[in-house]
């Protein structure tokens, strides 16, 4: 089953037991993880996103005009600052992403994330490491998204 549109944000799920999942994540038409996902963790982290984007959180006027690559530039070089953003734009959802940067950020009425793989050892196979990717989508979409996939695997738990 797939939930959302593998050309912006999609959640392929398949097996379920003990509480892992097995699931591929896609952003943009890239694979970004496919590896079995504790249920209840996964979930609790795409309702913290969920409850970001619903209050705008990640809206940002001061990083609003750059490019994808000038984003991750200045996210990053903000990290160790008092006033970073680093933390408010990476989406963090459990740890099949982590040889992943990805930070994500509403203009408008888009949202958009960019990301690059750091860890050459495991980039997948869509992915040339340290090349910045990204996508936009609208964030009515990308919280419709969200919303089905915290409902199935509330389901997937019980």
């Amino acid at each position: 089953m797939i939930i959302g549109n593998k050309e912006t944000i999609a959640f392929e799920l398949f097996d379920y037991s003990d509480g892992l999942l097995n699931m591929k994540f896609h952003l943009g038409n890239k694979l970004i993880s496919d590896e079995p996902v504790y249920v209840p963790t996964y979930n609790t982290s795409l309702q913290k996103i969920l409850e970001q984007l619903n209050a705008e959180t990640i809206k940002n006027d001061r990083l609003r005009g750059l490019t994808p690559i000038e984003l991750v530039k200045t996210l990053e070089s903000e990290r160790d600052s008092n006033e970073s953003q680093f933390f408010k734009h990476l989406l963090q959802i459990d740890e099949t992403i982590d040889q992943y940067s990805i930070y994500f950020i509403i203009k408008e009425e888009q949202t958009q994330f960019c990301w690059y793989c750091w860890d050459e050892d495991n980039c997948n196979s869509e992915h040339e490491p340290n090349m910045v990717y990204f996508v936009t989508i609208r964030t009515s979409e990308l919280i419709s998204t969200l919303k089905q996939i915290v409902s199935k695997l509330r389901k997937e738990a019980q």
